[in-house]
C-alpha cells in the first residue's frame, strides 16, 4: 500500500511539472499590429495667382489635410518670396495645438505675436503686416483651413512665389511646395479726384440771417488717397483758403436780400480738386409789412 501511495505521489509530480514546463514554454501573443501613422499633405492656396498692390491687406486661404485627422497636425505654414530661406519675407505659421498665429522676424531667429487668430492684433516686420483680426481658422475631417489677412510694404514689392508646409503631431511632414505666385506692384498714382456736394442749413429753402451752417459730404474713389482738404466760395472765383476736411461748417452769407450761392471744393491726399460743388438758399431779412386801416363810420365789418 505504501509503494502504491509513493508511486501516485511520483505521477502527480511529474504531472504537474510537465503541465508547468508546457505553459512555461508557450508563446506569447504578438501585438496587434498597430496602423501606420499617415503623413500630413499640402492641398491648395487660393489664390494661386495674386497681384496686390502695396499696403492692400489680401486674404489668402491654405488648405493642408491629415488622414489621421486635422486635430493630427502640428504647424501649418506660409511663405510668400522668391525662395524659402525665410529671411526677410513673409513667413507665417498657425500652431494648432495652441490655437495661436505667428510672423517670423526679419532675420529668421524668432517668431512674432502668438496670438489667436480673429484676436484684435497685428504683427509686423520690415515686409509684411499680419492682420489676426481678419484671419481665421477652420478644421472638420482631415482638412485644416487657414486664411491669413496679409498687406506687404514697398520694400517687399515685385514677383514672389506662395510656397506652403506642413507637419503632424509626430514629426511627418510635406513642403516646402510652390503652390502659386504673387505679384506685389506699388500703388498706382492717385489722379482720380475726389466729389461732394455742400447742403445750406440742410437744404432750407430760405434764411432770415447772414450767418449758415454748411452740411458737407465728399467721397474718394475706392483705393484712392482719400479726402483731406476743403474750400469756399460765394461766386465760385475767389476762394477761401483750403482747411481739413469736415462735415459742417458755418459760414456767413454776403448781404443784400435776395438768392445766394454757396460753393465748395474738395481735394484728395494726392492734391486733386473736385470742382465747385454749389448750393442756393434765398436771404430773407425784411419783416412783411401790415397795414391797418380804421373802418369809415358805418362800413361793415366782414359783412
Amino acid at each position: 500500500m505504501k509503494t502504491r501511495y509513493l508511486l501516485t505521489g511520483v505521477f502527480a509530480v511529474l504531472f504537474f511539472l510537465s503541465a508547468s514546463t508546457a505553459h512555461a514554454k508557450k508563446p506569447p501573443k504578438p501585438p496587434e499590429p498597430q496602423p501606420p501613422d499617415a503623413s500630413p499633405a499640402v492641398e491648395a492656396v487660393t489664390p494661386s495667382s495674386a497681384t496686390v498692390s502695396v499696403g492692400a491687406f489680401t486674404s489668402f486661404t491654405c488648405v493642408y489635410s491629415d488622414a489621421d485627422g486635422w486635430q493630427d497636425l502640428a504647424s501649418a505654414e506660409l511663405i510668400i518670396d522668391t525662395t524659402t530661406n525665410r529671411r526677410q519675407c513673409c513667413y507665417v505659421r498657425y500652431d494648432q495645438n495652441s490655437g495661436k498665429i505667428y510672423l517670423r522676424n526679419d532675420n529668421n531667429k524668432a517668431w512674432l505675436g502668438g496670438y489667436s487668430p480673429g484676436s484684435a492684433n497685428v504683427i509686423e516686420n520690415s515686409q509684411a503686416v499680419l492682420d489676426c483680426s481678419q484671419s481665421s481658422v477652420s478644421g472638420s475631417g482631415t482638412g485644416l483651413s487657414l486664411t491669413w489677412s496679409l498687406a506687404f510694404k514697398g520694400t517687399f514689392s515685385g514677383a514672389k512665389k506662395i510656397f506652403l508646409y506642413v507637419e503632424d503631431d509626430s514629426g511627418a511632414s510635406q513642403g516646402w511646395l510652390s503652390m502659386g505666385t504673387c505679384d506685389i506692384v506699388a500703388s498706382p498714382p492717385d489722379t482720380t479726384p475726389p466729389t461732394g456736394m455742400v447742403s445750406v442749413n440742410e437744404g432750407a429753402p430760405y434764411v432770415n440771417t447772414l450767418a449758415v451752417t454748411l452740411i458737407l459730404s465728399a467721397q474718394d474713389e475706392a483705393g484712392g488717397s482719400g479726402v483731406s482738404l476743403m474750400c469756399f466760395s460765394d461766386d465760385g472765383v475767389a476762394w477761401s483758403d483750403p482747411e481739413a476736411y469736415a462735415t459742417s461748417k458755418s459760414w456767413v452769407l454776403p448781404a443784400g436780400d435776395g438768392t445766394k450761392a454757396v460753393y465748395a471744393r474738395f481735394a484728395d491726399a494726392a492734391g486733386n480738386w473736385s470742382g465747385a460743388c454749389p448750393d442756393t438758399i434765398v436771404l430773407d431779412t425784411v419783416p412783411p409789412q401790415i397795414d391797418i386801416t380804421s373802418p369809415q363810420e358805418g362800413e361793415v365789418i366782414g359783412g
